[in-house]
């Protein structure tokens, strides 16, 4: 019986991992169901992350296993639980803020910390014991992430928007982030040429210009002799923001210099958020009500902030931030000692790892399943030893 309870548990987790990866990179795709008076509408990928949380949960009581902790692990959960406790602390900041929007302690819960547990902890778990399976459905999520980016560019493009973004209508708000979801993954996919060209060409149609330099940064990592890659990848890291902002001018676009403005405004009132709150912030999903309730007539929808640190230290603060450095740092070091002990596989962990966080710098993905399913995968594959 626990044989086959146990061969039953393994089924699911691979289901389940192949649905969370296929599903990542569409966040309008939703699972909606009414229980009771509450409306549920679930993203399919982070309902398919909580499928992992339980099969996981499960497994652990069948089989009596217990996951080992190493420091790096006792840092990360540090630094992730003081992002944590400084969004309890500060959950009432926004309350003064007028408007419609979510709860900053529902916010909390929904968003840093599920997104933790479901995809950092639960599909990094079960990526690390289906690390083939993982490589497949990886490459099979790039690849129709990929057509479904050029056929929606194709049409963009015939329209005579080469450059403006576009909804793609039960997928996502913005074709971009589609592009950001795929940009990071290239030096993990570095083994697959074809895949990479196809990615690349998707790429390159979409035209977001984080995810050009993200995906930029990580061909030149792969590309780069070892010994001079920290100092290659940098400067182009540097060089590529550089040439985001200088480059709406010099297309002389209107729609990508309303787009660089647009992203200065969003600056402009994250700083007045710091400066009233500086230590805590106002509080998990208050960035977005903020500019709605300050700026109005700019975009009705509300737009959130474009950059992690301009996210987390008007949301966190400095002490949230801080703890959000410390989970990061606490990674690229395992990451980092990985790629210096073995080559492969490993060197394109660090990259992808790299690449990931330099889009962070200027995109919305800080607390998007966009981001943890990559961020996930990563951590399952570098749990696996060589």
């Amino acid at each position: 019986m626990r044989t086959t309870a146990r061969r039953a548990l393994d089924g699911a987790g691979t289901l389940v991992l192949v649905v969370a990866l296929l599903a990542a990179p569409y966040i309008d795709t939703e699972v909606r169901a009414r229980v009771f008076t509450w409306n549920m509408n679930v993203p399919a990928a982070d309902l398919a992350a909580l499928g992992a949380i339980v099969v996981l949960l499960a497994r652990a009581a069948l089989t009596g296993e217990r996951p080992r902790l190493t420091s790096d692990h006792v840092l990360e959960a540090l630094g992730w639980g003081i992002l944590w406790c400084v969004g309890w602390t500060s959950r009432h900041a926004g309350d003064a803020l007028p408007g419609a929007g979510p709860d900053a302690l529902h916010t909390l819960i929904r968003k840093p910390i599920f997104l933790c547990l479901g995809w950092r902890v639960a599909v990094a778990g079960l990526v690390a014991a289906r690390p083939l399976v993982t490589r497949r459905a990886v490459t099979a999520s790039a690849l129709l992430c990929a057509a479904v980016l050029v056929a929606s560019s194709a049409a963009r493009i015939g329209e005579g928007d080469a450059f403006w973004w576009r909804a793609i209508a039960g997928i996502t708000n913005n074709h971009k982030t589609l592009a950001v979801f795929l940009a990071p993954l290239l030096p993990l996919l570095w083994g697959q040429p074809l895949v990479v060209g196809v990615v690349g060409v998707a790429l390159v149609l979409a035209w977001s210009k984080a995810a050009l330099v993200a995906a930029g940064m990580g061909a030149l990592w792969m590309l780069s002799p070892r010994r001079w890659r920290p100092r290659a990848v940098g400067a182009a890291a540097v060089l590529g923001l550089g040439a985001m902002a200088a480059l709406p001018w010099v297309m002389q676009s209107p729609e990508q210099v309303d787009a660089l403005r647009s992203r200065m405004s969003l600056n402009k009132r994250a700083l007045e958020m710091v400066l009233a709150h500086p230590l805590t912030g106002y509080g998990a999903g208050t960035n977005v009500r903020y500019e709605v309730s300050t700026y109005p007539d700019y975009r009705v929808n509300g737009v959130d902030a474009h950059g992690v640190f301009a996210k987390l230290l008007s949301e966190f603060g400095a002490v949230g931030t801080a703890g959000w450095l410390l989970a990061t740092a606490a990674l690229l070091a395992v990451f980092a000692r990985r790629a210096r002990r073995a080559r492969g596989l490993d060197d394109a962990l660090l990259g992808t790892f790299l690449a990931l966080h330099v889009s962070l710098l200027t995109s919305t993905e800080a607390f998007s399943q966009t981001h943890w399913a990559v961020l996930g995968v990563l951590c399952g594959l570098s749990a696996r030893p060589r």
